[in-house]
């Protein structure tokens, strides 16, 4: 059985060069984190990939997104994803 590892690995080496302005990857960092919270991701697997996104240059940490804190904040328990890119480990 083939592994799909080195085609995808390829796929995100070429996805990396298509988000070239921060406003694109602000835009990703949003949908990551929107798409972690609606799934409720347990946060050591939204770890994991929100820092190999951050890792590959398609996601972008430190930014302040206040329409999304402010979504996430009406569930409360959502907020752990938004920090956690605001601050990484610190924020938990």
């Amino acid at each position: 059985m083939s592994s799909l590892k080195p085609v995808i690995d390829e796929a995100l080496k070429k996805a990396k060069t298509s988000f070239k302005n921060e406003d694109e990857r602000i835009e990703m960092t949003y949908g990551v984190i929107a798409s972690a919270a609606a799934q409720d991701i347990p946060m050591p697997a939204y770890k994991a990939h929100f820092d190999r996104l951050l890792e590959l240059g398609l996601v972008i940490n430190r930014v302040n997104i206040p329409r999304l804190e402010k979504l996430l904040s009406k569930a409360g328990r959502h907020l752990p994803y938004y920090y956690y890119m605001q601050y990484g480990d610190r924020s938990l």
